[in-house]
């Protein structure tokens, strides 16, 4: 039987929304884990017991927890926060390629460096999950336009232009930007960031011109 044990592990905090979301994070991923935490003057002391492995995966996956969300609130020298594709998926619950969002991003006017399962960008956290959530709600309401990459050039066109997918469909049709193939089927000729940029801006000027008469 593995003798029990004791480790304490002391983190830094800067602000009270460091400690609600390194305590929540805790919570919820070493919840089979016995372990005690306390707040004392700008610091968590975290106590775990169990065996010595427990207790070495415990204290890893705790400064781990805290370097995610302290990348995730502060900005580094260039200005940028980090997030990993797990705390977006968390604290969204949507599922994205983090591609897509970073293409949302830059078009927005942040700052953006997508790599591996990580994204760096000048936008708060806040701003990045509510893209999320708007993302996958748009994707799930044209789910029977197809192929997917069709849908992808809609949604983010429909984010950034904030106007609707079947008023952006119609535009595409009739600027030759995309074309209507058959069977609820779409193409086009053009690259998808193309596709994507140039749909963005016929859609902008219609927008402007529709103003304009009003």
């Amino acid at each position: 039987m593995s003798a029990r044990l004791k480790r304490e592990i002391v983190l830094h905090v800067k602000s009270n929304r460091e400690i609600i979301e390194i305590l929540q994070a805790i919570r919820k991923h070493l919840r089979s884990f016995n372990t005690y935490a306390r707040y004392d003057r700008e610091k968590i002391r975290l106590t775990v017991y169990g065996s010595k492995d427990d207790i070495k995966f415990a204290l890893n996956e705790v400064k781990s927890i805290h370097k995610r969300i302290r990348n995730a609130l502060y900005q580094d020298a260039n200005g940028m926060y980090r997030y990993d594709g797990s705390l977006i998926t968390e604290k969204s619950r949507v599922s994205i390629s983090l591609k897509d969002l970073g293409k949302i991003l830059e078009l927005r006017g942040y700052k953006v460096y997508v790599q591996n399962n990580t994204i760096r960008t000048s936008a708060k956290l806040e701003e990045v999950v509510k893209l999320a959530r708007e993302y996958k709600k748009i994707m799930d309401e044209i789910h029977d336009i197809q192929p997917k990459i069709i849908r992808k050039i809609l949604c983010i066109a429909a984010i950034i232009t904030g106007v609707d997918c079947k008023s952006i469909l119609k535009i595409a049709i009739s600027k030759g930007i995309i074309k209507y193939l058959d069977d609820g089927r779409y193409g086009s000729m053009l690259p998808p960031d193309e596709t994507c940029s140039k749909l963005i801006k016929e859609v902008l000027t219609s927008e402007n011109k529709n103003f304009s008469k009003k």
